[in-house]
C-alpha cells in the first residue's frame, strides 16, 4: 500500500478496502511497518506496538504476520508472529542502498513460505530467510545495483552463510 518514506502507492479507495477487511481474508500478510500501522489503525514506534499491532490482526483472522520492525539506527529487524503466545524477532545491520530497490518484502515473504512449507518451523524458515535476505541485499549494496541482485545470489537464497539468530519475545497483553 505505501512505506514511511513516500506515503501511499495505491489510491486511498484500495487502501480502505484493504484495511477494511480484506486483510483479514488472508492467511499470510508481510505488512512494512508502514503499513502495519494502517491496518492496525495504530502509531507502530516500538517492538510492544508491533507486537500489539500483530496480536490484533491475528485475532481479525490473519495466520501469520512478518513485518519489518526495527527501532535502532543502522539495524533492520522483522518481527513475526503467528500465534498468541509468542513471537520472533531478529535484526541485522541495514544497508544504504545507492537506489530505491522495491521488492524486499515480498522476496522475503516468499522466501519464507518456501523455507517453512519445505519442512523447516517458523523460527529456522525465518532465520533462514533474514539471513539469504541480508545476503542478498548487501550483495545489492555492495554492486551498487538498482534491483536486488537475487540471479547472482541464488547460493545465498538456498544456503546462506551469514548466521543472524532468531529471538522469541513474548506476546504483549493487549486491551
Amino acid at each position: 500500500m505505501g512505506d514511511e518514506h513516500t506515503g501511499m502507492y495505491v489510491k486511498q479507495e484500495v487502501a480502505d478496502f484493504m484495511v477494511g477487511g480484506l486483510s483479514s481474508l488472508a492467511d499470510y500478510i508481510s505488512p512494512n511497518r508502514y503499513e502495519l500501522s494502517l491496518l492496525a489503525g495504530k502509531a507502530i514506534s516500538n517492538l510492544d506496538t508491533v507486537q500489539e499491532a500483530a496480536q490484533q490482526l491475528l485475532c481479525r483472522g490473519t495466520k501469520l504476520l512478518a513485518t519489518s520492525a526495527s527501532f535502532k539506527p543502522g539495524v533492520t529487524g522483522v518481527y513475526f508472529q503467528a500465534s498468541a503466545d509468542e513471537g520472533l524477532h531478529i535484526e541485522t545491520p541495514e544497508f544504504t542502498l545507492a537506489y530505491t530497490v522495491r521488492g524486499t518484502g515480498d522476496v522475503t515473504m516468499a522466501s519464507f513460505m518456501a523455507n517453512y512449507l519445505s519442512g523447516m518451523s517458523y523460527a529456522q524458515a525465518l532465520e533462514t530467510t533474514v539471513n539469504s535476505i541480508y545476503e542478498i541485499t548487501k550483495y545489492t549494496h555492495d554492486q551498487q545495483l538498482t534491483e536486488l541482485g537475487l540471479f547472482d545470489c541464488q547460493d545465498s537464497i538456498v544456503n546462506p552463510t551469514r548466521e543472524f539468530k532468531v529471538r522469541k519475545v513474548a506476546a504483549v497483553e493487549t486491551i
